[in-house]
């Protein structure tokens, strides 16, 4: 009987600690607006779609490693203390994490005085293009005594072209963590998006050295 109380006991308090329903939640990301410099008409980029390259690892017992069935949409993996999945994390609607890392890269292209092309027939001589690899799009926790900790990392290696085939390459994060009494679907929410905010501020300061070695 006192072994049964334990188990329950240990089952409440994983309930009490992560707050997060069995099955799949979905996570809608917000995009930050940025202050736009005056756009040159000289200055132009294209932004390829970026390519997901992050590794899938079901199973790992790293929860800061994806580990669900690779997807362009999945942001995350639902855990009990003893590192059983439970669920997952994913991207609402049309996003994906592929259209979240080009649109923020797009606009911090536009905050260092880009006009943004979309077609790429409207490409010019003078326009860079823009590849780029998605290693790190991921949401966890990690249980403590009191509280958890929940965290996100987005990362991006980039390419920068011009057409006299000179290139530059950044890497590019997004880094947040925060302690919370519950796992609540919307404290993930929350960590998710600062990280994602994090990613496009960083993008935009560090655009800046590559460019001035292209221009």
């Amino acid at each position: 009987m006192l072994k049964i109380i334990r188990i329950l006991s240990f089952i409440t308090l994983f309930t009490l600690l992560t707050g997060c329903a069995v099955g799949t939640s979905e996570l809608q990301l917000v995009e930050p607006e940025l202050s736009l410099k005056d756009v040159s008409a000289t200055k132009s980029v294209f932004v390829n779609l970026p390519t997901d390259n992050r590794v899938f690892n079901p199973q790992t017992k790293d929860p800061s490693v994806p580990s669900t069935e690779p997807s362009n949409k999945a942001v995350g993996r639902k855990r009990n203390t003893w590192g059983a999945a439970l669920g997952d994390f994913a991207l609402a609607g049309d996003q994906t994490v592929n259209s979240l890392v080009k649109v923020a890269l797009e606009k911090a292209f536009e905050s260092n005085g880009f006009k943004v092309i979309n077609n790429k027939a409207d490409i010019a001589k003078s326009t860079l293009v823009v590849d780029s690899q998605i290693t790190k799009f991921w949401t966890w926790f990690n249980p403590g005594f009191s509280h958890i900790t929940l965290s996100a990392n987005i990362e991006t290696d980039v390419e920068i072209k011009d057409s006299r085939k000179s290139e530059e390459k950044i890497k590019i994060e997004g880094r947040y963590s925060e302690g919370f009494q519950l796992g609540l679907t919307s404290n993930f929410q929350k960590v998710l998006q600062k990280a994602y905010d994090y990613f496009i501020s960083n993008a935009t300061l560090n655009l800046d050295k590559p460019l001035k070695k292209l221009d």
